[in-house]
């Protein structure tokens, strides 16, 4: 996740554009097929996180003021948009269960932000205690612009043994 933030935050200079190409008449456009493929942390011009890692996370107070604590905020200020991220570790038969449960429980978090006026993405994430990673954890890390081969060893090193 990390290192999604870095490549997104270094990918352009705040308040860079892109160029227009004029064409002169009649001649023929060129389409690029080439396209960056969009995800989540494009939205802003630099992205900020935090992470619960055993000590008490203090929830951005430029977002709003609460004493929830999801285990990683990933924010961008100039975009006024958030990532809430919680993770979970229930058995697999558990795992629909502690998703809806995760979402409840930040419900009125997520509320109150977009009352701020920010844009506010939820996602409870699980992992399965013997591990078998949920659906809900590869569309955060498709989201956050994984694909193909990243995200194939993203998801085997989350499920792997710890310390891999």
């Amino acid at each position: 996740m990390e290192k999604c933030r870095q490549e997104a935050n270094s990918q352009r200079p705040s308040g860079s554009q892109q160029r227009i190409h004029f064409l002169r008449q009649g001649e023929p456009a060129q389409h690029s097929s080439k396209r960056p493929p969009s995800n989540l942390l494009t939205s802003g011009a630099e992205w900020k996180m935090k992470v619960d890692l055993g000590r008490q996370l203090q929830f951005p107070q430029e977002i709003c003021s609460t004493t929830l604590r999801p285990d990683v905020v990933l924010w961008s200020a100039a975009a006024k948009s958030a990532l809430l991220i919680e993770l979970t570790v229930p058995w697999e038969e558990g795992l629909e269960a502690a998703y809806e449960r995760k979402m409840a429980k930040y419900a009125d978090l997520v509320a109150e932000c977009r009352e701020s006026g920010w844009s506010v993405r939820m996602y409870p994430v699980e992992v399965g205690a013997r591990g078998f990673v949920g659906s809900s954890t590869s569309r955060l890390l498709r989201d956050l612009g994984l694909r193909g081969a990243r995200l194939s060893k993203s998801t085997k090193e989350l499920s792997g043994p710890t310390g891999s």
